[in-house]
């Protein structure tokens, strides 16, 4: 049991230690495609007909030398601190109660510009940047009455919050796919 315990404080060590700065300016992303990860109650076997809606949702929008590429995932704490550190997602959507750990301005782009289009308080997604001070909004609930709720057609049994990646070179596709699904 106090191995256990040892093992599991020390792999938390190491895991703030790659958060907190080892390669955090570091990013994977591929600028031929477009990854949205969901790490969610999303049934993950949807994961071609997600991608062929992500396709049809951005359009003409979509460079047609991008590609979109989705992956689903359980909820996990686990898997969003991989995601996080890995920085290869462009978009990242997870369940209601994973938002507080991806809650992080130096992972996430502000999305204050998508803020009169949710009709609720904001507070639980703004944090404030330590690099300029200022407070921002960073995520963005899909509630069940939200455009990419009513498509999937899935009774989820919790609500989602969506973010862009800060490091993302498809900023302009995460915002449309953003305002697409408020």
């Amino acid at each position: 049991m106090k191995k256990q315990l040892v093992f599991s404080v020390m792999i938390s060590i190491i895991a703030l230690g790659l958060l907190s700065g080892c390669g955090m300016n570091d990013s994977h992303h591929d600028p031929e495609v477009f990854h949205v990860s969901f790490i969610s109650s999303v049934p993950t076997q949807l994961t071609e007909e997600m991608e062929a809606y992500i396709i049809d949702v951005l359009g003409d929008d979509l460079p047609s030398d991008v590609a979109v590429n989705v992956n689903l995932f359980l909820p996990s704490h686990d898997r969003l601190t991989i995601e996080m550190i890995d920085r290869q997602a462009d978009v990242i959507i997870v369940d209601e109660g994973l938002e507080q750990l991806m809650l992080d301005p130096y992972y996430l782009t502000p999305v204050d510009q998508f803020s009169k289009a949710v009709d609720e308080a904001l507070d639980p997604y703004m944090a404030v940047d330590d690099r300029t001070g200022e407070e921002h909004l960073f995520q963005l609930p899909l509630r069940s009455e939200s455009a990419f709720r009513q498509a999937i057609g899935y009774d989820l049994p919790f609500d989602l919050v969506i973010g862009l990646v800060g490091t993302s070179p498809h900023q302009a596709l995460g915002e449309k796919l953003i305002e697409s699904w408020l």
